[in-house]
């Protein structure tokens, strides 16, 4: 049995089959799509991928070998790499040839072909966390991408995206929770899972003793990757260490965690590495009267975080961030006292925009 917690682990002496850990414990053996490779946190392309697993680093190069999931894709070897191809329409691979022979039965048709990978992967219309595997016939089989990934038909594979939009050119957040009207996320209709001290009030999250709020979907983060998270709190907890926002919770440890000491007017930002150090970022003069709007994000080797229009904390990292292990939580952490108060306008991206950490000018949320 896995102990890491929730999360996609890779499986040993294999590239493209990786174990699912469910948050009942339960732990399911899956494969990535034809021409992709698992590379410990998704499936993505194999040219991408560095897999101890390879065959190719026990092949010269040159060496052919099926993709195993089509009649007509192979991987060729080339410098200790797998690099994905396939054979044309009515052509399927032979391994004992070693390329391709005509098949009239091994078929592409033109309506499930890929910009990527022809044939072998193929959008579930209205359904962007999903996709089909296709056999190189006839069978479409449906496959669903791990917690917080999309498909994403450029490179058909599982991606940090937001359906419809594209984050390569628009920096835009992947997750925006106003807390309007419900605890439901704005864009792509993620829920969240409050417990009955969380209610919405007069627009904004309103925390009382023993709230909670918990984002599964924000379970298995990159957080090594660029990224940026911001929210707004006013606290009524004046004693303590008081949570905000972390992964700290259910035994598993955090890799990130966020909180407010009110009686120093402080807010802390912890970030575990790979190597079990901790980053450790601070801000103050934090008035504990007052609403705030902090934002937190990693750019490139820095750790950065800023609350109101106060002074900026960074720190560079000597080693990586950690990957998570349990999901997103607000309002409780592991040795810190619950957050009570009102809390609004969370939101993450996979990316970092260009005036992220500009003076604030919006009114913030009246709380």
């Amino acid at each position: 049995m896995m102990t890491g917690g929730w999360g996609y682990y890779p499986y040993p002496g294999s590239c493209n089959q990786y174990i699912h850990c469910s948050k009942d414990q339960g732990a399911f053996l899956k494969k990535c799509a034809s021409g992709t490779f698992f590379d410990n946190h998704k499936c993505a392309r194999v040219e991408d991928v560095d897999c101890p697993f390879d065959p190719c680093k026990l092949f010269p190069s040159g060496y052919m070998y099926p993709d195993g999931g089509t009649c007509y894709g192979y991987y060729k070897c080339m410098k200790g790499r797998s690099k994905s191809g396939m054979c044309p329409n009515t052509f399927a691979f032979s391994n004992t040839k070693s390329g391709c022979v005509p098949d009239p039965t091994c078929l592409q048709p033109s309506s499930l072909r890929h910009p990527c990978f022809p044939g072998t992967t193929k959008p579930i219309p209205e359904e962007p966390t999903m996709f089909y595997l296709w056999n190189g016939a006839n069978s479409l089989t449906p496959m669903k991408c791990p917690k917080g990934l999309w498909y994403n038909p450029i490179i058909c594979s599982c991606d940090w995206i937001i359906p419809g939009k594209n984050l390569y050119s628009v920096c835009q957040p992947m997750f925006s929770f106003s807390y309007d009207k419900s605890f439901i996320e704005d864009s792509n209709k993620v829920p969240q899972d409050p417990n009955t001290q969380v209610s919405i009030y007069q627009r904004s999250a309103r925390f009382t003793k023993g709230g909670r709020i918990v984002i599964s979907m924000m379970n298995d983060l990159d957080m090594d990757s660029e990224w940026a998270m911001c929210f707004e709190f006013m606290t009524h907890a004046y004693i303590g260490e008081v949570a905000l926002v972390s992964n700290d919770w259910a035994g598993e440890g955090f890799t990130y965690k966020i909180t407010y000491i009110p009686e120093k007017a402080l807010v802390k930002c912890y970030f575990r590495m790979k190597d079990d150090s901790i980053a450790d970022l601070t801000v103050v003069g934090v008035d504990p009267s007052l609403p705030h709007f902090l934002r937190v994000a990693k750019i490139g080797p820095k750790l950065k975080v800023r609350v109101d229009n106060t002074a900026p904390a960074e720190v560079l990292t000597k080693s990586r961030v950690a990957p998570t292990k349990s999901p997103m939580v607000v309002g409780v952490a592991n040795n810190c006292e619950g957050f009570e108060g009102f809390f609004d306008e969370l939101k993450f991206f996979r990316c970092v925009p260009d005036d992220f950490f500009d003076d604030y000018k919006r009114k913030i949320s009246n709380f």
